[in-house]
């Protein structure tokens, strides 16, 4: 039986499950050094010429990093006070861990969201100007979304103009690629009944995260409720029925890999169990993928640098 995590597989960049050794870029740093010739598309910019293995490994130095910080995240919270319902922080940092794995999930499909200083673009203004073109947008500081041609031999920048912040966007361009992954998994050659079940873990997933559709960004309102409202009755004096014990079980079981994309999403109604499921979906399927795509890559894999390195640390020093 195909399961959703294999079914990623559907959306990795090129390449990418081939990539070993210690990635030597991050997107900054290849966008400030390396060469390319530029094209506009449809109001986007289009960067041609660019070595793939180079490119690859300016999204594999990013993927490591985002991951790295995805697991201290959900490390952290394992250490939890003994105070019984001082939940506030560890839900907080539930969240971000799961903002993080989004975007190391995003950086194997070929997307990275990303802030660009002026700084990080002046190469791509000096070439435009060397072409004598003008640039679709203002390369200015702001949210960008670059994305890897369909064989990362070119990359593509996209302003992202749709308001809110960095948060924000980022749920909306995840719930985008987890639709595309759904059209794949249509098209991919699997039996009728594994597209039913993956099609159907993924149509929950997207319900958890939009809150049934009502907000593309309710991970991101329910973090803010939680941590500047002090609402969910987490903080002092508690009135919620949750136990930090259960909740440090719950985190301990993710990172033991004993829990699957499938038993994450099953959950109460209520909207802290809701918000529960979805960030644990995010940090499951994250974690299953990233060790699918280091199980493929072999021992050199790139990912020995990055999540897994820092966990190892851990063991040695327990």
């Amino acid at each position: 039986m195909t399961s959703v995590v294999e079914a990623c597989r559907l959306m990795w960049v090129p390449g990418i499950d081939r990539l070993d050794g210690k990635p030597s870029y991050n997107m900054h740093g290849w966008l400030t050094t390396e060469n390319f010739a530029p094209t506009i598309t449809d109001g986007i910019i289009e960067l041609q010429g660019v070595d793939p293995k180079i490119l690859l490994q300016a999204f594999a130095g990013d993927l490591n990093r985002v991951a790295l910080a995805g697991s201290e995240s959900l490390n952290n919270i394992v250490n939890i006070p003994t105070i019984p319902k001082s939940l506030g922080w560890p839900y907080v940092k539930l969240y971000y861990s799961a903002f993080f794995y989004a975007h190391a999930i995003l950086r194997a499909w070929g997307r990275s969201p990303s802030y660009l200083r002026t700084s990080d673009l002046i190469r791509v203004k000096q070439v435009f100007q060397l072409y004598t073109l003008s640039p679709p947008f203002k390369l200015q500081t702001g949210q960008y979304l670059l994305s890897a041609g369909s064989n990362a031999d070119s990359l593509f920048i996209a302003p992202m103009n749709s308001g809110g912040g960095t948060h924000e966007a980022i749920w909306r361009i995840f719930q985008t690629e987890l639709s595309d992954l759904q059209s794949r998994v249509i098209a991919a050659p699997y039996t009728s009944s594994d597209k039913g079940a993956i099609s159907g873990a993924l149509n929950s997933a997207v319900n958890l995260l939009t809150n049934h559709g009502a907000n593309t960004a309710w991970p991101s309102a329910m973090r803010n409720d939680i941590q500047y409202r002090q609402t969910e009755g987490l903080w002092f004096p508690y009135t919620g029925r949750k136990k930090t014990v259960d909740f440090a079980r719950h985190v301990t079981d993710i990172l033991c890999d004993t829990k699957k994309t499938e038993d994450v999403l099953a959950c109460q109604n209520d909207n802290l169990s809701r918000f529960q499921a979805a960030c644990s979906f995010v940090v499951v399927l994250a974690r299953q993928m990233l060790s699918d795509l280091s199980q493929v890559g072999g021992a050199k894999s790139f990912l020995k640098f990055g999540q897994s390195d820092f966990e190892r640390s851990l063991t040695t020093n327990t």
